[in-house]
């Protein structure tokens, strides 16, 4: 038989490991590691991690660091695996001085973008301005970082453990390793899935000193971790242990401001302590504001200190929505007696009008707070000097309104309200109070500006007549009654899971707050959501029970076009919220097996929501659901790959998914690779290294973003803490950001970047064929040796072929790869195997052959 050749031209379908090599296309690889398919028909080395361009410590050096010093050179803090950054953008910028709450920041009227990551320790907030290329480590207006702690200053608490009391236990190669407590105390101060620290350990080398851990079971006398062969066995650590809860930061953005919650809800396991006496983390409003409060015609404010009435920049505010605390009515002259507290309402009189409604009885008024131009507080309603009488029926009241500065700067507003004394009639409107603009005792009528100007506090509006009991009431004007137990998840200790913005609604799920009932309670099976447009408010009669009492809770919720997505840990619930009236929104499906353990293991492509779970990796694109490994990659391997703590992020400038195996590495680093525009697969190993022995194992990986240069964004920290102790308060620790860049990486040894192609038998299984070289068409950035070699019949065992890459200046080149003699054999099988640092890519594959006349022994 004459000479022949075949040629392999396209490796677009990737690694299929599901059949047997001989049995998968011609265009899949049976082994793939650390290639990409960008180049459509040719393969070429993957890129990986880089330090990122601008989340760098030179973007910010002399600036003042987290712990108060100056000039520090590195970005420091600490991380929960899987948590703590989120992007955002913003119609104003930051500015370069740290804002107060009152007055001029330095921000300005221009778009810009931020990254904000959360000290997972000490709930300390950095964020990083695109436009100024700074990152703001001192926080605003002090010498440490703006802090979810907002009663209580910044730091961080813990439990601490008597010496000869905790004992550590190594699990090993297959088993989990558990710490455990002589005095069984561990319920209560923790909870499964909750995100450890380990300080102040002085035995066994302080090796049992780690950034964080994940708690896979809880009991009384047990901490059994996620993870085995982590911790070293101490059967009585003689140290003085810290324990501390990781904070899990939440994130929501609209209108202008972030909100960060803290899913571990930590304060909940406060020692013993009560709740509101341990400064616990809050829910936190972050936001610029551009306020003037009592102003004149010209726009500027009539108080003669102006900080009272003049706010711009950007600010942190507990989420709370609060209702004033004071209101009295009377008929003379008052002024309320704290500074933004509330209002004073004067009758002064009334005059026949004989289409006007009010009669001569009691009236019982309230009060309520307007935020941001649209969200009201509940109504404060004063117990005492809380009524007025027209003098008879068909009344036209004289009112004026008194009001004593500062407000707080997101208030925008005030309602007051009416209704007959010991009734439970609606509360109508009767004065719309615009901090800024002025009051008015219907909807439809222009504001009348504060007078009193040139007073330090005191403001007051008169002349104001109400004609005639108004038909608006606070449940028409708001969507839900006045009577809500409750309308904000803000008190301490109190917070959600999961976020999302939907159909301009916010949608949080798995909360811990008060219920319908006033009790402070975890709700694991509720969504809750907001009316539209009011973004941090949430009636507690605004809430979905898809299911309830099934043992799961929800891990996190995300949308596509009119779909709620809400994942729990073995579930997924396509909620449909395309109807204006939530009365109309319905549960559209139910897909088994198709949830999430982790939040981060969900995220946004411009294909729809894709997440990795234990049975493989899921898109929804907003009619169907797809399993991406089917027919690709195995279940035993994808059984093995997948942890409590895989990850993922999207490429948007190559369309491809990261998945990260654990967010806490393990020593060996694994990651997948999925294109979504080819469909191919590629095993990554390494990929998200920078320095060999950088990731070792303990490891801790933040959640992946996309910064606003649309690269694929994470951070990581060290392994250990080792002798450090108890520096809570010092965000001590490096934080390395990084990026995704097709800039060759291919791993950071050799064999982390290799190919193996399908098994070829060349047309027919049953006669043997001599094979004489190899001719790869390719590209090289620096020389590879004897990068091509083969294995027979399916075997595992290669043999490099003679010929070496050489570097090629960007141009195509040719090399021959050939044996010392000819080999035969019924099939082949090609390994290519990369350099660590030198990136080939290779257009075509040939093989030179001759089918001999004879069959295999």
């Amino acid at each position: 038989m004459p000479k022949q050749s075949v040629t392999l031209n396209d490796f677009s379908s990737g690694l299929v490991d599901t059949t047997n090599p001989r049995d998968i296309p011609q265009n899949a690889l049976s082994v793939a590691k650390n290639v990409s398919f960008t180049e459509r028909n040719s393969i070429k080395t993957l890129g990986g991690s880089i330090g990122h361009s601008k989340l760098i410590a030179s973007a910010f050096s002399g600036a003042t660091g987290g712990d108060g010093s100056a000039g520090d050179s590195v970005i420091e803090g600490h991380i929960a695996a899987g948590y703590g950054m989120f992007a955002y953008e913003s119609d104003y910028d930051i500015g370069l001085a740290a804002p107060t709450s009152v007055n001029a920041s330095g921000a300005t009227d221009q778009g810009s973008k931020y990254v904000i990551y959360v000290d997972c320790l000490n709930g300390g907030v950095h964020v990083y301005d695109y436009n100024t290329e700074t990152l703001n480590l001192a926080g605003y207006g002090g010498a440490t970082p703006t802090s979810l702690r907002l009663t209580a200053g910044f730091g961080a608490t813990f439990h601490n453990f008597a010496v000869n009391k905790l004992a550590f236990t190594s699990g090993g190669v297959s088993g989990a390793d558990k710490i455990t407590d002589d005095d069984d105390s561990f319920i209560g101060k923790f909870k499964t899935g909750d995100y450890i620290r380990i300080e102040n350990c002085d035995d066994e080398s302080n090796a049992n000193n780690f950034q964080c851990l994940r708690l896979k079971n809880v009991n009384r006398t047990n901490l059994t971790l996620d993870h085995s062969g982590f911790l070293t066995t101490d059967a009585n650590e003689s140290g003085q242990p810290y324990l501390h809860t990781l904070i899990r930061p939440v994130f929501y953005y609209a209108e202008n401001a972030v909100r960060i919650s803290d899913a571990s809800f930590w304060e909940e396991k406060s020692n013993g302590v009560a709740i509101d006496a341990v400064g616990a983390y809050q829910n936190m409003w972050l936001g610029y504001i551009k306020r003037t409060h009592f102003h004149d015609a010209n726009g500027a404010t009539i108080l003669s200190t102006v900080n009272n009435g003049t706010f711009e920049g950007w600010d942190k505010k507990k989420n709370s929505l609060a209702a004033p605390t004071e209101l009295t009515v009377s008929t003379s002259a008052t002024y309320p007696s704290g500074n933004g507290t509330g209002f004073h309402l004067r009758l002064t009189g009334d005059s026949a009008l004989s289409s006007s409604s009010w009669t001569n009885v009691n009236y019982q008024c309230a009060v309520s707070f307007i935020y941001d131009g649209n969200q009201e507080s509940l109504l404060y309603i004063p117990t005492s000097s809380n009524i007025f009488t027209p003098s008879g029926a068909n009344k036209k009241l004289n009112l004026e309104l008194y009001a004593n500065a500062a407000y707080d700067s997101r208030i925008s507003g005030a309602r007051i309200y009416a209704r007959p004394e010991d009734t439970d009639d609606p509360w109508t409107l009767l004065i719309d109070c615009d901090l800024s603009k002025g009051n008015r005792t219907t909807l439809s009528e222009p504001y009348q500006l504060w007078t009193d100007s040139a007073h330090a506090t005191n403001v007051t509006s008169n002349n104001l007549y109400s004609s005639d009991i108004n038909l608006e009431t606070y449940e028409i004007l708001n969507g839900f009654s006045p009577d809500e137990q409750k309308i904000t998840i803000s008190n301490n200790g109190e917070g959600y899971r999961t976020a999302v913005i939907a159909n301009r609604r916010t949608f949080i799920a798995n909360m811990r707050t008060e219920n319908e009932e006033g009790v402070v309670t975890q709700m694991r099976d509720r969504i809750m959501y907001s009316p539209p447009g009011k973004f941090d408010t949430f009636p507690r009669s605004f809430f979905i029970d898809a299911v309830k009492g099934d043992a799961g809770e929800y891990v996190k919720l995300e949308s596509f076009g009119d779909r709620l997505l809400a994942y729990k840990k073995d579930k997924l619930f396509i909620i449909n919220i395309a109807a204006p009236n939530p009365v109309n929104w319905f549960l559209e499906q139910t897909k088994d097996f198709a949830g999430c353990v982790h939040p981060s293991a969900v995220a946004k492509s411009e294909f729809g929501v894709m997440w990795a779970n234990n049975f493989g990796f899921w898109l929804y694109d907003g009619q169907s659901f797809k399993n991406l490994i089917n027919g690709k990659i195995s279940e035993t391997t994808w059984e093995s790959f997948f942890t409590n703590g895989t990850i993922i992020g999207f490429n948007p400038k190559y369309n491809y998914a990261v998945i990260l195996a654990d967010s806490i590495a393990t020593g060996t680093q694994n990651a997948f690779v999925y294109d979504f525009r080819t469909g191919g697969w590629t095993e990554a190993p390494n990929s998200l290294y920078t320095v060999a022995g950088d990731y070792a194992t303990g490891t801790v990986f933040t959640n992946f973003i996309v910064d606003h240069d649309n690269n694929l964004t994470w951070g990581y920290q060290r392994l250990k803490i080792g002798s450090d102790v108890n520096n809570t308060s010092d965000p001590d620790e490096t934080l390395t950001i990084q990026q995704w860049s097709e800039n060759v990486k291919g791993g950071i040894s050799a064999g982390d970047c290799q190919f193996i192609t399908k098994d070829l038998d060349l047309g027919s299984t049953t006669r043997v064929k001599r094979f004489y070289k190899v001719i790869v068409t390719y590209k090289a950035t620096g020389s590879i040796t004897t990068p091509v070699a083969y294995s027979l019949n399916g075997g595992t065992t290669y043999t490099n072929l003679t010929g070496d890459m050489a570097s090629t200046s960007g141009n195509w080149d040719i090399l021959t790869a050939t044996p010392t003699v000819p080999f035969e054999g019924q099939s082949i099988k090609l390994k290519v195997t990369g350099s660590a640092g030198n990136g080939m890519e290779i257009n075509d594959i040939s093989i030179e052959y001759r089918t001999l006349i004879k069959n295999p022994t």
